[in-house]
């Protein structure tokens, strides 16, 4: 449930308040497909009216960092927040093992 409200809010400040989010203006195109920022982008809602005005929400887990020229936005990293290491839990495997490029072992 808590993972369909952060995939799918209801409004703007749900989306705001439960997550990271940069929320743009958008339009609804048909199902499935919305127009932002000057291109057309497939997208899993449905059933809106063509052309409806929408808010986009975009994660920051759903971008992707790639050369000037290479992406169909561009944009402006303003801040970075360190938010840690992914730690991977192997199955049936008791011990933890995690490292930190950021520490020094010194």
């Amino acid at each position: 449930m808590s993972q369909d409200i952060y995939n799918e809010p209801a409004n703007a400040f749900v989306a705001d308040f439960i997550g990271e989010s940069n929320i743009l203006d958008g339009v609804m195109l048909s199902d499935c497909r919305v127009r932002f920022s000057g291109h057309d982008f497939d997208c899993v809602d449905k059933g809106f009216a063509q052309n409806e005005p929408v808010d986009v929400v975009i994660r920051p887990e759903d971008v992707d960092i790639c050369a000037p020229g290479d992406g169909m936005l561009t944009g402006v990293i303003t801040s970075v927040t360190f938010k840690g290491l992914p730690t991977i839990l192997p199955k049936g495997r008791p011990s933890v093992s995690s490292s930190n490029p950021m520490r020094s072992t010194s």
